[in-house]
């Protein structure tokens, strides 16, 4: 049966609960009879979350969003500052930044002071609006790690044909967008839509629709990121295992030479591993409770152990600049020295002297 809209032409999701009693949007419902008032006080964005939940919720994102906020715009900071010796690489992390940074932005303020009203505040567009933000974000910050572990094997591995990347890396950034814009429109022109989160007061796409688009997205937006850079840092781990072999072999009496190589590998798998882990950590639970949505019965699936799901994918906002910046031997200095500026005292105590004083 078709799924009537609310005034808008927007399907939501089939069901909702309003006053504790089941309205079933799908079901032969006369729109154009239903008074414009009683739509509007259709509560289908009620909290299913108790105040004091909520509350929790709005202050977990609220720090979040803060964080999130003052690590990506310290990335953009400091890379504005070096743009003149910014390598291609480079420019792939100011647009996991950017990216990290509109959604804490402009999209957690909404789920914030809905959690703190204990419904959501901002209407049928403003979800499909938020819903749309979220998964955007999310594809290009996913499509943008997927292209820098591409980046840095063809670097490592293929020297010669990564010239050609270098040159076209504007493409490359935007390309990400373009990836994002393919799987994030669909919804509006009937294939999936948004809708509201079980929990009530956020907003995401309709997981329980249409399950041909839920299947393609999880393959093409999760599961072909993670194969991509699972098999280039695979690749580009092994490469450097056996040239460090061959080096061992054919210099035994430079062990300077020798001791950088172990040295830079070390470092690779550390940031590799790393990477993986918080990829994994914090897309996996959000990944698992979907496909149980599409594919289980959605009734089954307890309501805050979707939400814990939503809440650390909400952490890679944090991850990626931390990842990518934070524990980037380049530019590390940068941010020791200007963290210094407001905060000499507390670097010092913590045994950064040497850094700081620099």
């Amino acid at each position: 049966m078709d799924i009537p809209c609310l005034c808008t032409g927007i399907p939501l999701y089939e069901d909702y609960y309003v006053n504790d009693s089941k309205l079933a949007l799908n079901t032969s419902i006369d729109v154009a009879h239903i008074h414009k008032k009683d739509v509007m006080d259709l509560s289908i964005f009620y909290s299913k979350l108790s105040p004091v939940e909520d509350t929790l919720v709005a202050l977990y994102l609220g720090v979040v969003g803060a964080t999130s906020i003052f690590l990506n715009a310290m990335v953009l900071f400091v890379c504005f500052k070096k743009r003149r010796t910014l390598k291609s690489i480079d420019y792939y992390i100011v647009n996991l930044a950017i990216t990290d940074l509109f959604l804490p932005l402009f999209g957690f303020p909404l789920v914030v002071t809905s959690s703190l009203q204990h419904e959501w505040q901002f209407g049928v567009y403003g979800c499909y609006v938020y819903g749309f933000l979220g998964f955007f974000c999310g594809t290009v910050s996913i499509s943008t790690l997927a292209m820098m572990s591409f980046v840095r094997y063809m670097s490592v591995c293929e020297m010669q044909k990564s010239v050609h990347l270098t040159k076209h890396t504007s493409v490359l950034v935007f390309f990400t967008y373009v990836y994002a814009c393919i799987w994030s429109i669909p919804p509006f022109l009937g294939w999936g839509n948004y809708g509201v989160e079980p929990h009530g007061t956020s907003c995401t796409l309709n997981w329980s629709g249409s399950r041909s688009f839920v299947t393609v997205m999880l393959i093409m937006c999760i599961i072909l990121p993670v194969v991509i850079m699972t098999f280039c840092y695979g690749r580009v781990l092994l490469f450097l295992k056996r040239s460090t072999d061959n080096l061992n072999k054919w210099t035994p009496h430079r062990p300077n030479r020798k001791h950088a190589n172990r040295k830079l590998e070390r470092s690779l798998i550390k940031l590799t591993f790393t990477m993986c882990v918080a990829f994994v950590g914090t897309w996996t639970p959000y990944a698992v409770f979907s496909l149980w949505t599409a594919y289980g019965n959605k009734e089954e699936i307890p309501i805050r152990l979707t939400l814990s799901s939503i809440l650390i994918a909400k952490l890679s906002t944090i991850i990626n600049p931390t990842i990518y910046f934070v524990l980037n031997r380049k530019f590390r200095p940068f941010i020791k020295r200007y963290l210094s500026m407001p905060f000499h005292g507390i670097l010092n105590l913590i045994g950064d002297k040497s850094s700081t004083s620099g």
